[in-house]
């Protein structure tokens, strides 16, 4: 959006839901030479992806950490919208507040519907 150079100052969070939901509703794609805009979701390919995912996550999966208690967290890890666990308990859907679905026996996630900003 215009007039979005802060150069290092900080962001109140209306700035950043504006912002997120710019990057969200301008995703276009070419498929086979035609132009198409995204309507559902993101790509996880977007240079922004990685960024999105840890503000939508982030406080989920800290506040699961504390419930597992010391040395459990470490066998859950996360790279943009994958989740591996060994053996300890994801947050759920409803904390995430987006569908997941398993793809390994119980301990591969992939997150799939946009998180609730």
């Amino acid at each position: 959006p215009k007039g979005w150079s802060k150069m290092g100052k900080g962001y109140t969070r209306a700035q950043v839901a504006e912002l997120l939901t710019y990057l969200i509703e301008h995703n276009y794609v070419n498929v086979g030479g035609r132009v198409l805009r995204q309507i559902k979701g993101m790509p996880m390919g977007m240079p922004a992806a990685p960024q999105i995912a840890n503000l939508a996550c982030y406080p989920v999966e800290k506040a699961q950490a504390y419930r597992l208690g010391p040395g459990r967290s470490l066998a859950v890890c996360r790279y943009i919208d994958d989740i591996y666990s060994a053996g300890v308990p994801l947050p759920s859907q409803d904390a995430y507040g987006m569908e997941y679905k398993t793809t390994a026996k119980g301990s591969s996630v992939v997150l799939s519907r946009g998180p609730r900003l």
